[in-house]
């Protein structure tokens, strides 16, 4: 009897077993298949968006706009604080993402289908009181992907003081041209020439604007036109300057209706480049020029040089070479990096653009093997430092190759070799930019 007991209680546990050990191996394999479901429904596209060292939250809401191959809009999405994440389901494609803070009807006209081509206009005046904040991002979605987008001020910051005007001035009326309307959604700015008029306030420092934001417009010069209005009648003064408005700079025009120069005090911005000051005559046309500067050359103001191997703002430092206490000459390395042919690196870097900084670059063969050199024993705490600050990784695994010496040739972390470029392999692809950084006085 207790034999039978012990062979039916065997028996039971051997039935339960083959019922429990298929049910266990159909679970792996559901996990594989929702892998291979997940892929043929599509790609998860998540997003990051970059300060550049600035706290964003002051910017709320975002919004979002995804785009197809063709420019068309995908949808439109608003983010309304840091809690809230942004994450799709997306069939394999290209796509282009971009994102803006300050995007408020109050200020501008957006059309309700938009494309990559459209432009956001203002409603009135070609100037709005709250800055535009804007970032785009081209992806190529063949895999799930995070995309980091780095926000900057799309919009010139303009501010004016005009010292010693006559007593009997009764109204000062300051018009500065060119200026852009608007601007697309993926940051091209129409250079429709136009221009801005704002009304002075009269104050115990002089006649006074208060900051105002517009759309840089492609020029080698802007022009500034003072109309002061007297009891007998009006005059105008006029003034140019040989650059270009750039988006993300502050400017503090003084300007003095005698003899002589008043410089203004620096005019900073939070989150913007270091303030230019730039002062004028108004008896007179005048001009003020910044250096020639060398076209292969970037020079940047700022209120703190560089350092070594550290983040500053939206960029990795590689190097630095002194030039003076003032003044350093700084290897940047791009926070973004691509997977690509060689044949279509050029146009990637071509059209990269950060922070408003372009023309870059990839490695020289020289820069490649001193660069490859210097980290190949730390690459994972160079990693993590990049990580941690939302920054493309290195790729240092035996296949990873990236493109160097004009996209010509390649280097690997896990080697000494540099050897040409293929034609049919895709490598990754890395901008390099060499500016020169003076600080702000």
């Amino acid at each position: 009897m207790k034999k039978q007991i012990l062979f039916n209680c065997i028996r039971s546990c051997w039935l339960i077993a083959i019922l429990i050990l298929p049910a266990c191996g159909s679970y792996v394999l559901e996990e594989e298949d929702a892998e291979e479901e997940s892929s043929s429904k599509g790609y998860q596209m998540s997003l990051h968006v970059r300060s550049g060292g600035i706290s964003l939250e002051q910017y709320y809401p975002l919004t979002v706009l995804l785009f197809n191959e063709e420019g068309e809009l995908v949808e439109k999405t608003e983010i309304t604080d840091t809690e809230e994440t942004y994450s799709k389901i997306l069939e394999k494609g290209e796509y282009t993402l971009t994102a803006f803070s300050g995007l408020s009807e109050e200020y501008y006209i957006l059309p309700d289908h938009p494309t990559t081509n459209d432009y956001i206009e203002f409603k009135s005046g070609n100037n709005a009181e709250i800055p535009l904040l804007s970032g785009q991002s081209r992806i190529s979605l063949t895999k799930n992907t995070q995309v980091n987008l780095s926000l900057s001020y799309a919009m010139a910051a303009l501010n004016f003081n005009l010292q010693t005007i006559p007593e009997d001035a009764d109204e000062v009326e300051i018009q500065v041209s060119p200026v852009s309307s608007g601007m697309s959604f993926i940051g091209n700015y129409s250079n429709d020439q136009q221009s801005y008029s704002i009304d002075c306030i009269q104050t115990e420092e002089g006649w006074e604007t208060e900051t105002f934001y517009v759309f840089p417009s492609e020029s080698d010069r802007t022009n500034l036109s003072i109309t002061i209005k007297r009891p007998d009648g009006n005059e105008t003064y006029s003034y140019t300057y040989t650059n270009m408005l750039q988006p993300s700079q502050p400017y503090r025009f003084t300007g003095t209706f005698q003899d002589g120069i008043s410089m203004g005090s620096t005019f900073e911005i939070e989150g913007w480049k270091p303030g230019l000051d730039i002062s004028f005559n108004l008896n007179e046309e005048t001009t003020e020029e910044e250096e020639n500067n060398d076209d292969t050359e970037t020079i940047l103001r700022a209120p703190e040089l560089p350092i070594a191997e550290k983040i500053w703002g939206y960029f990795y430092v590689w190097k630095v070479e002194p030039v003076s206490e003032t003044e350093v000459i700084a290897t940047l390395i791009s926070p973004d990096q691509w997977y690509v042919l060689a044949a279509d690196a050029p146009g990637i870097i071509e059209e990269y653009s950060i922070d408003h900084l372009d023309n870059w670059r990839v490695f020289t063969a020289e820069e490649a093997k001193e660069f490859k050199s210097q980290y190949f024993e730390k690459t994972a705490e160079l990693n993590k430092y990049l990580a941690d600050n939302y920054f493309d990784r290195f790729y240092t695994n035996d296949g990873a190759r990236y493109l160097c010496e004009n996209y010509t040739k390649t280097f690997s972390f896990s080697n000494n070799i540099v050897k040409e470029a293929g034609e049919t392999v895709k490598y990754y692809l890395r901008g390099v930019k060499i500016v020169r950084v003076k600080l702000a006085q």
